[in-house]
């Protein structure tokens, strides 16, 4: 998604905390008057991914219990993973943006999960076996399927993919 200024953001997710970072990182250095690209991109980007990456860890706390379940969080739970999600982090450099910067990151690490502590739900053979068995479907391409050839076949195929669909509430 291209935003003012030719700023790039992939997910409308984050888009209002990154466009406050940025503001602030303008407003407390002389970005406006001298273009310093390469430090505003490396500052961007590392905030950019400690905040995807702790949204990483808090997905992964709820993903086995919404698989179990067929359900993803609601609104409110998601906007409340997103806030968390926001990195604890200080830049220590120049404000003065046309000298030569040596940048310091000081940050706060989230407290995240032991991946090793997960347990995989396909651990057993028989639900890797009725994995293998189950079909997949993509939505539109089944309501395309649809609008080609309506025939039985199509839409108990529809059906299938609809009664799966509404299973996952938002």
């Amino acid at each position: 998604m291209l935003l003012n200024g030719g700023l790039e953001i992939a997910t409308q997710l984050f888009q209002e905390t990154i466009l406050e970072f940025k503001r602030r990182l303008f407003n407390n250095t002389n970005l406006y008057q001298v273009d310093n690209r390469e430090m505003f991109k490396w500052i961007l980007n590392r905030v950019s991914s400690e905040m995807f990456i702790n949204y990483f860890y808090e997905w992964l706390e709820i993903a086995q219990e919404g698989s179990e379940k067929i359900e993803t969080p609601n609104w409110d739970y998601i906007r409340k993973m997103t806030e968390r999600s926001i990195p604890k982090i200080i830049y220590k450099h120049l404000g003065d943006v046309s000298q030569k910067q040596s940048i310091e990151v000081i940050l706060q690490c989230n407290r995240r999960l032991n991946l090793k502590s997960l347990k995989c739900s396909l651990s057993s053979m028989k639900i890797r076996k009725s994995i293998l068995q189950m079909k997949s479907f993509n939505p539109l391409r089944v309501s395309m399927l649809i609008f080609n050839n309506p025939s039985e076949e199509n839409k108990s195929i529809r059906d299938y993919v609809d009664k799966y669909v509404r299973k996952l509430t938002i």
